[in-house]
């Protein structure tokens, strides 16, 4: 770099000691080291400080003060800050229209949280609580008068008894008479196709409802039609009871995987296996038909009625009789359903149970025994 000549301050010429070192500190490399490209006017201004900062005559010699000059130089640089280049602003991500989705296992949770919640409810209610369930008075008081009409715990049990084996001997004689064929409708028909089995539920069925009816009219003294609001009840309260017994059946399923180190199947009742597997056959909704609207009527009679009527008489506690009840109704499913689905039917027994006690209307366990079934139905089929 070539030496440039500026004339001081203070009348100094260009021969002298500050000129010399004036021109000593435009030689150092400053602005080319600490800038690439080398700025023009920065180095101008880098002289311009220079110059300012001279020393006056006192100043030490020349070899002393050089070094303080270009120890200087880089700092004032350093001092001139260029523009930082602007930095583009993250893009602004819109709302989600979508909403959160919930995963399987939050949903079964969230099911479970409301089945505790309802039974809370029920329970700080003073609806299922021991003691509002009353002693060792039965219900169908409405369906039947009071503590099973009157009647003694033994007859009420020797009712229950009767019903039940009239229906094991009306699938018998079905059985038999599909396997000899007896009638010309049941030529070439099994006993385990669709249409073998929808025949022997009929009889099983059938015959447990004229039993059940002949019952209940001597019980009773004649047989009275159910009322509307009765029948409003009994959907209402499937309504509340359902989260209960969908938690329970959730809670069961789990067990079961965890002792079986496998999911439960999704379909556990034998008829609604059948249906699925033979949506078009018109024998399994017949099969259907039976579960939905006979089994209600006639298992209610037995259990609901009789059965709890009877060891409510004995035992002298309505709730002792409710939760003996629900476990012979649970138990009476063995076979028919796998062992985890047998706590699903045991709370829902319960919940029957305690429905025809309060309400005193065997007609309202009867409606939300068909609601609950034909749930199930629609579930197993389009769910």
């Amino acid at each position: 770099m070539s030496r440039a000549r500026v004339p001081l301050p203070g009348g100094s010429e260009p021969g002298s000691a500050n000129a010399h070192i004036l021109a000593i500190t435009f030689e150092q490399p400053v602005v080319s080291v600490a800038f690439s490209p080398p700025v023009p006017f920065l180095s101008a201004l880098s002289a311009s400080s220079a110059v300012q900062r001279l020393p006056d005559q006192s100043t030490p010699s020349t070899e002393a003060r050089t070094p303080r000059l270009a120890e200087s130089a880089p700092t004032l640089l350093l001092a001139q800050q260029l523009p930082k280049p602007k930095t583009e602003a993250p893009p602004v991500q819109e709302p989600s229209t979508k909403p959160p989705r919930i995963s399987a296992q939050q949903w079964k949770w969230l099911q479970i949280a409301l089945g505790v919640l309802m039974l809370a409810i029920l329970w700080f209610g003073n609806v299922i609580k021991p003691s509002a369930l009353g002693g060792g008075k039965g219900g169908g008081g409405s369906s039947g008068g009071g503590s099973g009409g009157g009647q003694p715990w033994w007859a009420m049990l020797f009712a229950a008894l009767v019903i039940y084996f009239a229906m094991a001997l009306g699938a018998q004689a079905m059985t038999l008479q599909v396997q000899n064929q007896a009638w010309p409708f049941l030529e070439k028909v099994a006993t385990d196709s669709t249409k073998g089995r929808a025949f022997i539920l009929l009889a099983n069925f059938g015959a447990g409802l004229l039993a059940g009816g002949a019952m209940l009219a001597l019980a009773l003294g004649g047989l009275k039609k159910p009322s509307a609001s009765q029948l409003g009840l009994g959907v209402l309260a499937i309504l509340v009871l359902f989260p209960i017994v969908n938690a329970t059946g959730l809670v069961s399923a789990d067990v079961y995987q965890m002792i079986k180190s496998q999911p439960p199947p999704k379909i556990s009742h034998t008829t609604l296996q059948t249906l699925v597997s033979n949506r078009n056959d018109t024998w399994a909704w017949v099969q259907i038909g039976c579960a939905v609207l006979l089994a209600p009527v006639v298992e209610e009679i037995i259990y609901r009625y009789f059965l709890q009527n009877a060891l409510a008489g004995v035992l002298g506690r309505a709730w002792l009789a409710i939760v003996i009840g629900s476990a012979l109704f649970a138990s009476a499913h063995i076979g028919s359903v796998p062992l985890q689905a047998l706590p699903m039917l045991f709370v829902l027994g319960l919940g029957l149970g305690v429905a025809v006690q309060r309400t005193g209307s065997l007609a309202v366990p009867i409606v939300m025994h068909m609601v609950f079934n034909a749930a199930n139905v629609a579930l197993a089929v389009w769910g």
